[in-house]
């Protein structure tokens, strides 16, 4: 996300999803009633982000806020459905003709809001531009496989990897693989995705108006290649703060809210007149720590924070019951497309863990180089308030081995520079979504040593031959082996905690009871489909 899908690509990347257990609905609405729908056009819509979007610039903003908005403006040449399988979108066909090439068939019919036809420049320009580290792009790694993108024919599109590549399947259909109109970005290279600028794409709704920190319109697109939606206008406003969200919402000026706060679950189930849903998120909180700075480099200090974390009270008193303790950075989810779930449960079971007891911890810690104690700061994002109370809860914990842990609030913005920038990290705090519906992603993301640099999301600095062996290991694997390789990764990244792993959640969504979902309705892929086409009136 997925996968900040939380709000960067690293908290996404915002949004995404695996809870042990799946999905839920709860409060007005019900599956069944969600199917009770018209055809009728709903001419205007109103939906509440507790999140800010900075820019529309999908290489440079890739958070989870600005991912929900572009996932309506912007396609790929592939879709997830609500199970994370691919499914075709501005490509007819595709195919992977041998390990290293892709061939992606574009369809005829579709023009950018311009009324300029797509062609397969226009997609091998998008993917250029996002593969360009040097550029800025926070993309690049979701294409660090690529040897070459060119265009084989006018809506024929190659991709040649380096070397195979289980990942790449899926990065077509998702954010990395969005596709924006070369004429439009050529005659804007340095403003694109400003407010007065903004964006050109295919999807099914036009950005008409971007007010940074404020709110975001759309309407829908009528020349679109794909069914109408029922929705012709939506706007998107900016709102923060959680009980202004709330009152938003009860007096009529909302019409949707996701992702819902959670520690405001039981109000929102409250709501009267409001449809409440969950969906397996597929997304990790986590506290990361930099082993290469002290005290983060000794090993038992680490295993002592991880000892120190009370994982199941975490998800009742964060999360209000919608999630599951967390003792990897996989969601259990991710396995579903290498392996069965009885093969699912023991990999779970085998895993090294570390419950809650603080009598272990001052074991651990007293074997470490630090035996009587230490002080640190811990920051978390001011958009991520779960974060910061996961963080105090850990902080009053340690406090009883004579660790002193200030827990500070940062601005989102100055949160990302550091952990985009990597430089002194310490312990972060740190909540990703998946990205593509593999237990390779998180791996990828957070164990490989190439991460370990300024944009990659390896903040622990982990630098493991083991783990880079494994990984690379199951790109060539076939499926019955990947698993296993990824299971000893999974095993041995647990052995080490360069990352404590707290809890997957759950992500909710409030909608007013005038309105249903049909569709693909509310899964973890929302923030890469177009889930406003899936909003219909009630009948």
């Amino acid at each position: 996300m997925r996968n900040f899908a939380l709000a960067v690509v690293a908290m996404i990347a915002l949004l995404a999803t695996g809870c042990g257990g799946g999905g839920s609905d709860s409060g007005g609405g019900t599956p069944a009633a969600q199917s009770a729908a018209t055809d009728a056009s709903i001419p205007s819509f109103t939906v509440g982000f507790p999140g800010s979007i900075q820019g529309l610039d999908v290489t440079k903003s890739a958070d989870p806020f600005t991912l929900s908005v572009l996932a309506l403006a912007l396609e790929g040449p592939l879709v997830y459905d609500k199970d994370g399988k691919l499914k075709p979108r501005l490509a007819e066909t595709w195919e992977q003709v041998d390990p290293t090439t892709y061939t992606y068939q574009l369809r005829s019919d579709v023009k950018f809001w311009d009324g300029t036809p797509l062609t397969a420049e226009d997609v091998v320009y998008s993917w250029r531009r996002s593969l360009d580290e040097a550029g800025g792009s926070q993309l690049a790694r979701y294409f660090s496989a690529v040897k070459s993108v060119s265009a084989t024919g006018p809506l024929e599109v190659t991709v040649k990897l380096k070397s195979p590549d289980p990942s790449w399947q899926y990065q077509p259909g998702s954010f990395p693989g969005w596709v924006v109109s070369k004429k439009f970005w050529e005659a804007h290279p340095k403003d694109i995705g400003t407010p007065n600028t903004l964006t050109m794409g295919t999807g099914p709704y036009k950005i008409t108006e971007f007010v940074p920190d404020e709110s975001v319109t759309l309407v829908r697109n009528e020349e679109y290649w794909g069914p109408k939606p029922a929705v012709e206008a939506v706007t998107i406003k900016i709102i923060p703060d959680s009980s202004a969200l709330l009152l938003a919402m009860r007096s009529g000026e909302l019409d949707a809210v996701f992702p819902v706060p959670f520690n405001q679950i039981k109000q929102w189930e409250g709501l009267s007149d409001v449809s409440m849903q969950f969906a397996p998120e597929l997304r990790y909180w986590s506290f990361t720590l930099d082993m290469e700075s002290e005290p983060w480099d000794d090993l038992h200090v680490r295993r002592a924070l991880a000892h120190s974390v009370d994982r199941p009270g975490l998800v009742q008193a964060l999360l209000s019951g919608h999630g599951a303790p967390a003792d990897t950075q996989i969601p259990p989810e991710q396995w579903r497309s290498i392996a069965d779930q009885g093969t699912i449960d023991q990999l779970y079971a085998d895993l090294p863990k570390y419950e809650f007891d603080l009598d272990k911890a001052r074991e651990e810690l007293a074997q470490s180089a630090h035996p009587d104690g230490f002080s640190a700061t811990l920051t978390y994002p001011d958009a991520r308030p779960i974060l910061g109370q996961a963080a105090q809860v850990l902080a009053k914990n340690v406090a009883e081995l004579g660790i002193d842990l200030e827990v500070k609030e940062v601005p989102f913005n100055a949160y990302l520079q550091t952990v985009f920038g990597h430089k002194d990290l310490g312990i972060q705090s740190f909540s990703y979504g998946a990205d593509w519906p593999d237990p390779a992603n998180m791996p990828d993301v957070s164990w490989a040593s190439s991460q370990a640099i300024p944009n990659g999301l390896n903040l622990s600095n982990y630098k493991s031959p083991t783990i880079d062996r494994l990984l690379e290991e199951q790109r060539t694997a076939p499926s019955e082996d990947r698993a296993a390789l990824v299971a000893e990764a999974m095993n041995q990244a647990a052995e080490d905690v360069p990352v404590i792993p707290l809890f997957y959640s759950e992500i909710a969504l409030a909608l007013k009871q005038e309105f249903v979902l049909g569709g693909e309705g509310w899964g973890p892929w929302y923030f890469v489909q177009p889930w406003l086409s899936y909003v219909a009136a009630a009948a």
